[in-house]
């Protein structure tokens, strides 16, 4: 389901020149092998997700599994890259290449 969502948000994306990515808890308290707890965060319980986004749109995911880091995202070897950097690496890479040419606009 969310690989459909996140589809349909790139095919409506008009591409700017600014993107964020960050890390999202989603709150969950019920059964999942897959909640993860950080005391720290303002919602210290549920699933841990990053994310990229432009101007609050989110384009694209991964999600961690508990225990086993983020599913989908590989570091590239011999690239010298950390696990983390890895994941902005992979939901960039994920992402629609723009369009090209006299029609192309940017968001402002």
């Amino acid at each position: 389901m969310s690989s459909h969502i996140f589809t349909i948000a790139q095919e409506l994306w008009i591409p700017g020149r600014d993107l964020a990515v960050d890390e999202i808890m989603e709150r969950f308290t019920g059964r999942s092998s897959d909640i993860v707890t950080i005391p720290s965060k303002p919602i210290p319980t549920g699933y841990k997700v990053w994310a990229v986004a432009q101007l609050g749109y989110i384009l694209n995911v991964i999600f961690h599994r508990n225990g086993k880091g983020p599913i989908g995202s590989k570091v590239p070897k011999g690239s010298g890259i950390n696990p983390t950097q890895a994941v902005v690496v992979s939901l960039l890479q994920n992402l629609r290449k723009p369009p090209i040419g006299p029609s192309f606009r940017y968001c402002v």
